[in-house]
């Protein structure tokens, strides 16, 4: 998302200590057309998962904040990195849950486009023998 939006967007979520209704701000045009949406898809799921009560808070935070970063999601990293916080994480574990996520997000995406490289190669090199 950061790619589709403004760093001003970003900086302006900063500013304001990111909060629920960023998400809002980050799908404008569904905030302005269907706010019920909004509501729906940022808190339901959410909720859901916090009555579940599968993961302690701190580490569901954790996992938002590994899969937010792959994303490239700003203002859902502002939002979940201040719940990190809150429920207790330290700096130092956000930051490697950011880092083991960009990493594994790199594997992936060597190991998806090795073929295409491999096929480039092979052709090239059929071109250098015709």
């Amino acid at each position: 998302m950061s790619k589709i939006f403004s760093t001003k967007l970003s900086e302006e979520i900063a500013e304001r200590g990111g909060s629920i209704e960023d998400i809002a701000l980050t799908f404008k045009v569904f905030a302005e057309k269907m706010p019920e949406i909004i509501e729906d898809f940022s808190r339901k799921p959410l909720a859901t998962s916090i009555e579940r009560g599968n993961l302690e808070p701190k580490v569901r935070e954790l996992v938002l904040l590994g899969m937010l970063a792959v994303l490239q999601s700003g203002s859902g990293l502002v939002y979940h990195i201040q719940a990190a916080v809150k429920e207790g994480a330290s700096e130092k574990e956000i930051m490697e849950v950011i880092y083991l996520a960009a990493y594994e997000q790199a594997k992936g995406t060597i190991g998806a486009i090795g073929e295409s490289i491999e096929e480039g190669f092979r052709r090239a090199s059929k071109m250098k023998k015709d």
